[in-house]
This record gives structure tokens, sequence and C-alpha cells, in this order.
């Protein structure tokens, strides 16, 4: 969690940029960083774009009915 608030910005945190450089490996790292850029892109689209709009009801009916 503390490498994700230093990928979005949300820390400056060069004790958390040391432990994921000995936690994981560079191809890690690098996925990581990726997953989370990715998410956080989809999420400002989501706000972007707005609610999603009203879909409306449909009524199946039991058989037999």
């Amino acid at each position: 969690m503390a490498w994700a608030d230093v990928v979005i910005g949300a820390a400056d945190d060069d004790a958390a940029t040391a432990v994921a450089a000995t936690s994981f490996s560079p191809a890690e790292i690098a996925e990581l960083t990726l997953t989370v850029a990715v998410a956080q892109g989809f999420s400002k689209a989501a706000i972007a774009w707005g609610p999603a709009p009203e879909l409306p009801t449909m009524t199946i009916p039991t058989p037999g009915d």
C-alpha cells in the first residue's frame, strides 16, 4: 500500500521506495506500478464520464402465470 501511495503521488516516502526495492524485483515493481497507474486512470475516467444512465426495469413473468 505504501508503494501505491508513492506511485499516485500521495506520499514522497524514501522508506517505502527502499522497502519496495528490497521486496520486489524490478519487473515486479514495474508491474505493480503499472497496475496502480491503470487503476487510478480508470478511477479518474469514471468520475469524468459521470454516472451510468438509468436503465429501464424489465419485468419477466413467472412461468405458468
